[in-house]
Parts: structure tokens; sequence; C-alpha cells
């Protein structure tokens, strides 16, 4: 590799090179030209083309800039692709900011409304009914007929079918998560009663008005001691029942009753109604 010989930047006047030809550009040099001479060769060059040749331009000579480097260019990097948020026209920024605030808007009222609604439910309630579709229906609409007859109580009717229905009432009562008011067949009370999960009745039978009493005396049915629970309707093979760990008897017995206004209109139970388990579960309640 050549030895690597510094340049000299001369002024082209000072130096007597006015106009000589610059070796690369071929033009004649003025006077206040910045100049180089090939330390090699000899040969003359305006300062700006030796930099920007990289050193002499004579052909042959291996003479590199070594004081006038060549600049490096700078690359300048591609402006980023614009944003999402970026690349939308101001309508559609405006559009997007509406509907935000409105869906917040919204979030804000549902919340707010839970709120309150919870607030305002001092009394809760579970129905559990063995039940076809037709009679979920019914019975959600009576739940909500009680509702707005008595601020403040929330009724949750939970329906099981009929060949489970025996199993899920077991199972909730032995977990001491009874529902509050239930349906239980004739055979099953004596059962629930001994083991003291039905609420007697007596008092609220005896504080009904006497025409209900008349018209419903039927209905109650009795361990020889206490009123238990009132038949669905005269002939149906169903009670209805409250469950002694109820927080709200009195409540409790006037869904009951609501229940019952119902009820006791229906005619002879459909052939096959029977709330009688295929296999008895096991008996044990705590």
């Amino acid at each position: 590799m050549p030895r690597q010989i510094p340049e000299q930047v001369v002024e082209a006047g000072a130096a007597g090179l006015t106009n000589r030809l610059c070796c690369l550009c071929q033009t004649p040099l003025a006077a206040a030209d910045q100049a180089v001479i090939c330390p090699r060769c000899g040969s003359v060059h305006h300062a700006s083309c030796w930099s920007r040749n990289g050193g002499c331009g004579k052909v042959g000579c291996p003479q590199p800039a070594v004081t006038l480097r060549p600049e490096t260019p700078v690359r300048v990097a591609p402006p980023p692709a614009p944003s999402f948020w970026q690349s939308l026209a101001r309508w559609q920024k405006a559009t997007l900011i509406g509907l935000c605030a409105v869906l917040l808007l919204y979030a804000g009222v549902s919340i707010h409304r839970h709120r309150l609604e919870s607030a305002s439910v001092r009394v809760r309630l579970q129905v559990l009914v063995p039940t076809d579709l037709f009679e979920d229906d019914r019975y959600q609409k009576l739940a909500q007929q009680f509702e707005e007859a008595h601020p403040g109580v929330r009724v949750t009717v939970i329906s099981a079918p009929y060949q489970g229905y025996e199993q899920k009432l077991l199972i909730a009562t032995a977990a001491g998560d009874a529902p509050d008011v239930f349906m239980l067949a004739p055979s099953r009370a004596p059962f629930y009663a001994e083991h003291d999960a039905l609420l007697p009745l007596d008092r609220f039978w005896e504080a009904l008005p006497s025409n209900l009493r008349t018209a419903w005396q039927r209905l109650p049915w009795t361990d020889g001691s206490h009123v238990y629970g009132l038949a669905r309707a005269p002939g149906w093979p169903a009670l209805w029942v409250i469950s002694s760990r109820t927080s709200h008897a009195q409540v409790a017995w006037d869904l009951l009753v609501h229940f019952l206004q119902t009820t006791t209109k229906d005619g002879n139970p459909p052939p096959g109604y029977n709330l009688e388990p295929k296999v008895l579960p096991y008996t044990a309640l705590p």
C-alpha cells in the first residue's frame, strides 16, 4: 500500500497557481481559490474537487486524500409511518371520540344504576320449583309481579327438571343453602320436618283472612301438631313449603301466598305428574 503523504491546502494566487487547470474539473483556478498540489505527482486541484474525489485525479496516481477526506453523506432516516390515529381524518377522529364518550357515559350510568338497585334491595329470596318450559316462564312472571308490589325485594326463581328435582333440593339443604320457598312431594315432607328443615306455618296460616282459610281449607299439610306446607292445588301431589333457615319468614310467606293465588286455580294435575324421587337419596341432613 503506498505511503500516505498529507496534502497541503494553499491559496491559488499566493502559490502562483492562478489560471492553472484543475486536474479534475478542467476549469482554471481563481486567485482566491483554495488549491491542493498532489504531493506525489504535482497535479493541481481545487480543494473541493480533491475532497470530493478522495484524492488525486490524475490517472495512475495513487495519492489518497489524507487531510481533506471526502465528507460522509448524512443518511436521513425516512419519516416513521403515521400511527392509526394520525392516519385518520378529522371527522373520523371526532366520530371515535364521540363514540368513546357515549360508551363511557353508558358504562357509568349502568354502574350507577346497578349500585342504586343493589342498595335498594333489602330482601333477597330464592325459590326452587320443578318446571317445564311453560311453568318456568309462569313463575318468573309471578316473581316479577311480587317484586313490583314489594319494593326492595328481589326474588330469584331456580327451576329444575322433575327427575333431578329431589336430588338438587336435598344437596342444597344439606349444604346449608336451601331455597327460601320450594315445592316438596308430600311423602318427603315428614323427612324434612323431622330434620327441622321446614318452617312451621301455624302462625301465618292463622293470620290469613278467614275467606282464604275457608277457600284453602284442604291445602294444609300437618304432621299432627304443626302446619308445614300447603298443597299447590287441591288434588296435586306437591306442597309449597318454607325453609327453616330463611332470614325473611314473613316475606317468604307472602311470596308463597302470592304463588298459591295462581296455582290453586289449576285443574287436575297432568298424567304422570310426580315429584317423588326415582331413587330415594341419602337421608342425612345436618
